[in-house]
């Protein structure tokens, strides 16, 4: 895997390569997440050529019906077609990992596609098996971890606090 510098970004900067990529029959607004801009939020993009050709957003959010702050969500982990398979997406997914539980998370979860489910897996992801937490408004399934005091070590600690 040839090194590619990543950085913690605004939101602004991933929402174009979410919407090229996860998104590209759809309106751009949809590229907006809600908690986008909250002040703990994390994004963080490959960038070549200054242009952000892989990110991952993991912010503060609970599994659908449920009220539990230390739950976060991983999303929009994305990458240009020519870097897929070169270990990009697992970096990208540590990141987020070490980031919430470095901010105290207790679990992390996601909407997975299909083709990135053993990628997952093989992190230790399970896919939610219980029906009342699929969102009637994706095909993907609802997958999950438990986050442990060793997940503080994976991703880039200097990315945490990082202005930008």
């Amino acid at each position: 895997m040839p090194a590619l510098p990543h950085a913690r970004v605004p939101a602004a900067v991933v929402r174009p390569l979410r919407a090229a990529i996860l998104r590209p029959d759809r309106p751009f607004a949809e590229s907006v997440y809600t908690h986008d801009d909250d002040p703990d939020t994390l994004h963080v993009a490959l960038m070549r050529d200054g242009a952000a050709v892989g990110s991952v957003t993991a912010m503060r959010q609970p599994i659908p019906e449920q009220d539990d702050r230390s739950q976060w969500r991983l999303r929009g982990v994305t990458l240009s077609s020519e870097l897929r398979g070169g270990g990009y997406g697992k970096m990208l997914i540590m990141v987020g990992i070490g980031y919430a539980a470095r901010r105290g998370g207790s679990l992390l979860w996601f909407y997975s596609s299909e083709y990135a489910i053993p990628i997952y897996l093989h992190l230790g992801f399970a896919i939610r098996a219980d029906l009342s937490f699929i969102d009637p408004a994706s095909p993907n399934p609802l997958m999950w971890r438990p986050l442990t005091p060793e997940d503080r070590l994976l991703g880039d600690p200097a990315l945490d606090d990082a202005g930008f």
